[in-house]
């Protein structure tokens, strides 16, 4: 019961950041009672909370596996994460970020917003040593700061997801955005 609360939750925070997240619609669904969704979560805030962790833990396990797999070389970690971004929309429509809509959300708890601060500052920190240890092999030629180059790379992947969700049509977001992080990669030398 508590992994379908979860995928509810999840698609509630994705689909209207924490605002749309409603236990009434979530016991609704799988045919209980909102007693039964407060058994397992205290509040609002602890959902939205749980739904985070695991996000973040599946983020950044995929993202360590990437990492790691394409240590030296930033164009192709580039080009896998542009590839999970569209297996994303494919997998969970054009809403694939739920720390995105949460910083969107006018009452989320602040606890819930350093948590996903703190998720992209992880997120950061692989991406600059992806960028680090790419320098430093010669595959990336260029000689800007890490954090400076991972700041871009995250502001054109925000980016794409922004004009994601703005195309309304997930078959049309692939067609459109293939290739602009890949060819922002290529550009750095």
């Amino acid at each position: 019961m508590r992994l379908k609360i979860l995928e509810i939750a999840e698609r509630q925070i994705r689909d209207g950041g924490y605002d749309a997240l409603n236990f009434g619609p979530i016991a609704k669904e799988l045919n209980t009672t909102r007693a039964n969704i407060h058994y397992h979560f205290k509040n609002k805030a602890s959902l939205a909370m749980a739904v985070s962790e695991a996000f973040a833990k599946q983020h950044t396990a995929d993202f360590e596996r990437a990492a790691a797999k394409y240590s030296d070389n930033f164009l192709d970690f580039s080009k896998y994460v542009e590839d999970y971004f569209f297996q994303m929309v494919a997998e969970k429509g054009l809403s694939t970020c739920v720390f995105a809509q949460v910083f969107n959300s006018h009452n989320a708890p602040e606890d819930l917003i350093n948590f996903g601060s703190c998720h992209f500052q992880e997120i950061q920190e692989l991406v600059c040593t992806v960028i680090s240890n790419s320098q430093e092999s010669g595959t990336l030629k260029s000689n800007l700061p890490p954090q400076f180059i991972a700041m871009h790379f995250s502001v054109i992947m925000m980016g794409m997801r922004q004009i994601a969700v703005s195309l309304q049509d997930c078959q049309q977001v692939e067609m459109v955005l293939k290739n602009h992080l890949v060819h922002w990669a290529e550009n750095l030398g």
